[in-house]
């Protein structure tokens, strides 16, 4: 499944855990994905708690595997506390 995520101007594939940059006149960059566990804390940070909670809420518990991104409102919760 493929969720919007407007404050970044991208995409979630919750099938492979995947953002990809979203294009202005719809459609995606198939080509400029990235891993959930490879962003950036700088990327993660600019992204709105609305769509920081997409994200978590597609994601299925049992597929955690204790990095610290497949929780990201609980890591930005944390950057924006220092």
């Amino acid at each position: 499944m493929i969720v919007e995520l407007n404050s970044v101007a991208c995409v979630f594939d919750t099938t492979t855990k995947t953002i990809y940059a979203k294009y202005q006149m719809g459609g995606y960059d198939k080509t400029s994905g990235v891993q959930l566990d490879k962003l950036t804390e700088q990327f993660v940070n600019q992204m709105s708690m609305d769509d920081i909670v997409k994200i978590n809420e597609s994601i299925p518990a049992f597929n955690y595997d204790g990095t610290i991104y497949n929780d990201l409102l609980n890591f930005k919760s944390i950057t924006s506390k220092l």
